[in-house]
């Protein structure tokens, strides 16, 4: 390590610790302590006087920003500390962002802490509730917003970009209603500051949702000093929300689309402004955002800006994604499963390929080709050991891989219909005994055989069935009775599978899902269908579903007991 290295994280890691480890011990520890000392009169002076002078209800207004402390040099070793890097995907235009002066929004609790609460407030951040946000807008300052909170704080997983928002739209709401533009930044790498511990997950959320305080497990270099791993942050282009609120002394806009819509405006307003600007709810969902930080540090800048630009949208507002019922039959070893179609036609593309032992899998060429995907081999027991995969993302159906696979013979068939339209297609019910007859020559079928016929797909309760073979992932059936017709169908098939009840314990979910995880040997459909589906219309009038019915009524006398017991 170079004397300059060495130096940088010398005045790094004592200054972390030292604000937020040793600082705070030693001033709130040093007045208690003269407490039970001759000097009682000093400390109790010491604490009446920080009580007084600190705790003035300045989060609660614009902050107590102290520029001295802000702009000081020496944090400037903590930019050297972190390899930081900016990535920008649009140009802000000056005349709505002049001068940037922000407010960071901190959760109330922290402010509650002595000499922590005027680190915070020094560095100019302010309470995180509507009224102070709102506020600030109103002083014409900009409010940086982390909209996961306390819910994103405990479920963060080290290494892993997970981010909890889709259940959260006051910052759009505000922003409808204060006229803000909205700036989505995402910081790659973020995750990787601190090794996390999931311990206690149960009774933190519990804390969190009764106290508002984020209960946090971690541990970094040295106590609460980081580690140094690059960070990459990302910033969207800034989309705008006109004022739909009407405040005393505000113009009224007259080519809005909403009316003048009172205080607050509902979900249902928020939505139908969102489509007419041609936005969604800012869901920047963890599937559209979910990249592994070592990758993205051999990005190039230009990599990193295009794949922000094709997967850091605002997602459409009915779907997050709309599914799609599309498969590509290969030419006897190649399955091509067409996943789901995100922003702007992106399609995912998932490969499967059975090779015999020791031949070297068909997918190896797009790799070397393209440079994309890595090749995965299967781990499971034969006949799943020689099963390859490899996935990836085109941009749109005319990507020039797709059509290079489809000149090439690599793929002979293709068909993109979606779930709906598949469906409508097909709405004949299959009977019982058609359903029996379709399992029992699934289990006849010679699996050796790579040959594969033409995929066709039927949508059951959850079930993905296809011709060749198939999987049945995520039966979501709140029947009980419906076990039973689980493990018929896992007798049929002894090579794969298992049954099982969910282990989810919250609500009235409990011991009342079950699944089958894999069954059939080389596919794996395992996509998600919509609601209307042929099995559970199926099954709705026999005896299991019946039954079941009987059982959950039973099931929900019993609650009610319990909880009338718990009221008592």
């Amino acid at each position: 390590m170079s004397g300059r290295g060495w130096v940088r994280d010398a005045v790094a890691l004592t200054l972390l610790n030292g604000c937020y480890v040793v600082g705070p011990l030693v001033l709130v520890g040093l007045p208690v302590w003269l407490l039970f000392t001759p000097w009682w009169w000093l400390g109790v002076g010491l604490i009446t006087a920080y009580l007084y002078l600190s705790f003035d209800g300045s989060e609660r207004r614009l902050g107590k920003p102290w520029r001295w402390f802000h702009d000081h040099a020496v944090f400037r070793y903590l930019f050297d500390y972190f390899p930081c890097s900016v990535v920008k995907t649009a140009e802000l235009d000056p005349s709505n962002f002049p001068g940037i002066e922000t407010r960071d929004l901190v959760a109330s609790s922290a402010f509650k802490i002595p000499f922590i609460r005027d680190l915070w407030l020094w560095t100019s951040c302010v309470d995180a509730s509507k009224p102070v946000a709102a506020n600030v807008l109103r002083h014409h300052l900009s409010v940086l917003v982390y909209p996961g909170g306390e819910a994103e704080q405990i479920r963060t997983e080290y290494g892993k970009e997970n981010i909890h928002l889709k259940s959260r739209k006051g910052f759009v709401r505000l922003a409808m209603e204060e006229g803000a533009h909205l700036v989505p930044i995402y910081v790659f790498g973020e995750t990787s500051l601190y090794k996390t511990y999931s311990w206690g997950m149960r009774w933190r959320m519990w804390v969190s949702k009764r106290f508002r305080v984020a209960v946090v497990r971690f541990m970094g270099r040295f106590l609460a000093a980081p580690y140094a791993v690059p960070l990459t942050a990302v910033v969207g282009e800034p989309i705008l929300y006109r004022q739909i609120r009407r405040r005393e002394g505000a113009p009224c806009f007259q080519d809005d689309p909403l009316p003048d819509l009172g205080p607050r405006p509902t979900d249902d307003q928020i939505k139908a402004w969102i489509v007419q600007n041609g936005h969604a709810s800012l869901l920047l969902t963890r599937t559209t955002l979910n990249i592994n930080h070592k990758r993205a540090r051999r990005l190039t800048s230009e990599v990193i800006e295009e794949y922000f630009e094709q997967h850091a949208r605002v997602e459409p507002t009915e779907h997050d994604k709309q599914k799609i019922a599309g498969f590509f039959d290969g030419d006897g070893s190649v399955i091509v499963h067409i996943g789901s179609l995100g922003v702007r036609g992106a399609i995912r593309i998932d490969f499967t390929q059975a090779c015999a032992a020791g031949e070297a899998p068909e997918l190896e060429w797009i790799v070397q080709r393209w440079s994309v995907g890595v090749i995965r081999k299967s781990k499971q027991k034969p006949p799943l050991r020689n099963l390859y995969s490899l996935n990836f993302t085109v941009a749109s159906p005319d990507h020039p891989l797709l059509q290079v696979l489809l000149a090439n013979s690599v793929i002979k068939y293709a068909e993109l219909r979606t779930a709906e339209e598949f469906l409508r297609s097909d709405r004949r019910r299959p009977t019982t005994d058609e359903y029996k007859a379709r399992l029992r020559g699934q289990r006849d079928r010679n699996h050796e055989d790579h040959q594969w016929e033409r995929v066709t797909a039927a949508y059951v309760a959850g079930l993905t069935i296809a011709e060749g073979s198939f999987s049945l992932r995520n039966i979501k059936i709140c029947q009980a009775g419906c076990i039973p017709l689980l493990h018929q169908i896992n007798e049929k098939f002894p090579w794969g599978g298992r049954v099982g009840q969910n282990s989810i314990f919250w609500g009235n979910r409990s011991n009342m899902l079950s699944y089958i995880d894999t069954i059939g040997p080389f596919l794996d459909f395992g996509q998600k269908v919509p609601q209307r589906n042929l099995l559970a219309a199926h099954l709705r009038d026999t005896e299991y579903m019946k039954r079941g019915s009987v059982w959950r009524q039973k099931y929900d006398e019993r609650k009610k007991q319990m909880s009338a017991l718990k009221r008592l």
